[in-house]
Parts: structure tokens; C-alpha cells; sequence
């Protein structure tokens, strides 16, 4: 792929462009596997041009994964106020979109995600850190639906926020993995995760549960 030169002269266009080829690359090679050359060459640019917007390749790499924790930050709160609201899988869907349209657009995001979070580190991930403080606002946001009778007391807040969203960028990296037959639509596999999450938090037997 080769950027066009005035989408190489104007930030604002190259470096989105430069992110998304670099997590290619990322996603299909590892970041280790992967040179400065190689993402320079997709982009159809040289290792200098490709230096000038990125001091280096962990700088690409950290700002692809901010982009991609800016896009969950603003997602998934809203798809857990529609659950622990009871409006239903209908509701998580459309808090959805925002996931799903970039996971569509730039398919290999997610399977750099999970790549990073599974990688050995000597140290805590630094995008555990990031996303630390909504864990406990959502976290929060489930106790407070048990003191109301929204949710089922039995659920254990911060265990169900991982099961989750592991389970969702599980989902979205495997959107892209080619016709299979029998395989569901991106929006089926939606709304049946909708549907899961909704049982797993909802009152059993129409009573609430004490936490």
C-alpha cells in the first residue's frame, strides 16, 4: 500500500495511516518480527518520512494502543449501563457499533491487543494501567446495580468485568478470520454475547440475591 504524497505531508492523514499498516504488520509477525523497513514498505514511504512522524517502532506501537484503549474507554461503558439497566442484548448492540465498525475497519487492532496482553513482560502491562480506573467505575456500577435489584447479587463485579471484556476482544479478533460455513454474521455473534452477558447478570428467580 502506498500513502499518497499529500497524505504524507499532512500529520493529521499520515499517522493514522502509518498506525494501522504498522498493526498489521504487528498483528501477522509480531512486533518483534517486524522491522521499521517493513511498515515503511507498506506504506510505500521511506524509513526517514516514516521517522519524522514516529521517533521509532515502539512509538507506533504505543500509539496504536492508545487509540485502541480510547475506542474500548468509550464503548464499553455504554454497553454496561444497558445491561445492568435491563434494556437488554438490543441495547448492548448499539453500544456495540463504535467496536465492531472499527473492529471491521481495521481488523487486526484487536489481534494486536490481545497479542500485547498475552506477551511474557517482566512488569504489569502498561495498558492494565490505562484501563485500571474504568474496571472499577464498572466494577462500582454492577455493586450498585445489586443494592437496586438490577443485578443478581451472586455476580462477582470485577470477575464478570474481565470474563467480559476477554470474551469480547476474543469476539472482535476473530472477526476477521474468513468465510467459514455455518459461521454466524459479525452482528449474530453480536447480539448472542448481548444475550449471554444480559442471563449471566440478570435476578435469578425474579428475586434479588444479597451480595
Amino acid at each position: 500500500m502506498s500513502v499518497p504524497k499529500r497524505a504524507r505531508q499532512d500529520p493529521a492523514l499520515f499517522r493514522p495511516e502509518a498506525r494501522a499498516a504498522a498493526v498489521r504488520l504487528f498483528a501477522r509477525h509480531g512486533f518483534e518480527g517486524t522491522s521499521v523497513q517493513e511498515i515503511a514498505d507498506e506504506l510505500g514511504v521511506s524509513k526517514q518520512a516514516l521517522a519524522y512522524h514516529f521517533e521509532s517502532k515502539e512509538g507506533l506501537r504505543r500509539a496504536a494502543l492508545e487509540e485502541m484503549v480510547a475506542v474500548w474507554r468509550k464503548a464499553l461503558p455504554q454497553v454496561l449501563a444497558a445491561l445492568v439497566g435491563g434494556e437488554g442484548p438490543t441495547s448492548m448492540e448499539d453500544g456495540l457499533t463504535g467496536l465492531v465498525a472499527f473492529a471491521r475497519a481495521e481488523p487486526a487492532y484487536a489481534r494486536f491487543l490481545m497479542q500485547e496482553l498475552l506477551r511474557p513482560r517482566r512488569s504489569r502491562h502498561p495498558v492494565l494501567d490505562d484501563v485500571e480506573p474504568w474496571l472499577k467505575v464498572a466494577a462500582d456500577s454492577i455493586r450498585g446495580a445489586q443494592k437496586e435489584g438490577k443485578v443478581d447479587g451472586a455476580v462477582d463485579p470485577e470477575a464478570w468485568i474481565i470474563n467480559f471484556a476477554t470474551s469480547l476482544l476474543a469476539m472482535l479478533s476473530l472477526l476477521d478470520q474468513g468465510s467459514v460455513r455455518g459461521k454466524p454474521s459479525a452482528e449474530r455473534i453480536v447480539r448472542e454475547l448481548g444475550r449471554m452477558a444480559g442471563a449471566s447478570l440478570a435476578v435469578k428467580g425474579g428475586r434479588r440475591r444479597p451480595p
